[in-house]
């Protein structure tokens, strides 16, 4: 049937066609850039430096893209080498850079990964594997290794948030090796597939997007084992030029269910010279080992060796915790003393002290505080924020 439209029709229909263009023009337009939803951050982490040969396997079909061509392999197992001219992949050659994508997951000797893989030729017979994903798949491969996933859900939850803003914080770290970040602890133990858990990606999910945030800007958010009773402040660990407010360092009591928060240690004397003189202090003996300096709560600052000469030198505590195995010299909060040619260390704590104090964080969470109260007791005068 034909239906004519009336005049009087044809103006009511003109308006409401009118008002409509006005509205999206006046009111949504403005917000089309708001409304848009932007590309998934990529992170790309070093999985392997240095190496000549690594297993590449995928449970579907490979595509192999080079700047010259792109190949495709059917699913298995495949050998790469470093060649005179690039890169060999099975029985074919490559450019100096390829990158592997796939359906499916990839393995690297063995170990599964999320997105793809890019191979880098760094000289004549060694090459970089680089893990390209998605900076939640990488958060994902993060978590395990970093914090239990039997932990309170909410302090799972604020590990995914300051996990996330320290790789956003420091995508530039690895620059120069053609990466962003790598897999150890210098950023953060990422481990792929193996990483993952059902527990902590739910956390993950829980906190897309969040960060946090102090004048705008991603923090540096610092985490460690458990600070012993009290944080510090990076200029007493590492030395730096200024503290913000958001790590001037805080009390805590929630983190002594740590079964490792008492510790002890010795040093002889000899091995204390023979370490330092390695690390290229002039030492050959130490006549006495002293604190130097304190920072909050106790923890130790600075140190002071006098040598054989009656010469003094000043080291970082922390700094003399890493040259003598973090394992063992767990921490800054010490107290020392000497018995004949060693010294004692007693301590509290595990790690640099500074920003999260994770077994606090459980503590926090086992006492019914949700996330975004941890993370404003441990990280003061910071704003949580959803980014795209």
């Amino acid at each position: 049937m034909n239906h004519k439209i009336k005049p009087r029709s044809w103006y009511f229909l003109f308006t409401a066609l009118a008002g409509s263009l006005i509205f999206y023009l006046v009111i949504l337009f403005p917000f089309r850039e708001t409304l848009a939803v932007n590309p998934e951050v990529m992170v790309e982490i070093g999985i392997l430096s240095g190496v000549n040969r690594v297993s590449i396997s995928g449970e579907k079909e490979l595509k192999i893209i080079s700047k010259d061509k792109t190949v495709n392999f059917s699913a298995g197992d495949y050998s790469v080498t470093a060649v005179e001219d690039g890169l060999k992949i099975g029985k074919k050659n490559f450019t100096s850079r390829v990158e592997i994508i796939s359906s499916g997951y990839l393995k690297v000797n063995r170990r599964g990964y999320r997105g793809s893989l890019i191979l880098i030729k760094k000289s004549k017979n060694r090459f970089t594997v680089v893990n390209r994903v998605e900076l939640e798949q990488y958060l994902y491969g993060v978590m395990k290794p970093e914090i239990s996933p039997n932990w309170p859900e909410e302090t799972l939850k604020a590990q995914a948030v300051i996990s996330r803003t320290y790789a956003l914080k420091n995508l530039t770290k690895h620059t120069g090796d053609g990466f962003n970040l790598c897999n150890r602890v210098h950023c953060q133990v990422y481990a792929g597939l193996s990483g993952e858990s059902v527990l902590t990606n739910q956390a993950v999910d829980a906190t897309r997007g969040e960060i946090l945030i102090y004048d705008g800007e991603p923090i540096n958010a610092f985490f460690h084992s458990t600070c012993g009773g009290c944080t510090d402040k990076p200029s007493n660990v590492w030395g730096s030029a200024n503290d913000p407010e958001y790590l001037e360092g805080v009390k805590c009591k929630f983190c002594e269910d740590d079964p490792r928060y008492y510790w002890e240690h010795s040093l002889s004397k000899r091995r204390i010279a023979a370490v330092l003189k390695k690390k290229g202090y002039p030492i050959d003996e130490v006549e006495k080992l002293e604190i130097d300096k304190r920072g909050n709560g106790g923890r130790v600052s600075k140190l002071r060796i006098i040598d054989g000469k009656g010469k003094k030198h000043i080291i970082l505590a922390n700094q003399f915790r890493i040259f003598f195995n973090p394992e063992n010299q767990r921490s800054t909060f010490v107290e020392m003393k000497i018995y004949s040619d060693a010294y004692q260390f007693k301590g509290k704590g595990w790690g640099h002290g500074v920003g999260l104090c994770q077994w606090g964080a459980r503590g926090m969470g086992l006492k019914g505080h949700d996330y975004k109260e941890i993370l404003k007791y441990y990280y003061p005068g910071t704003k949580l924020k959803r980014v795209d």
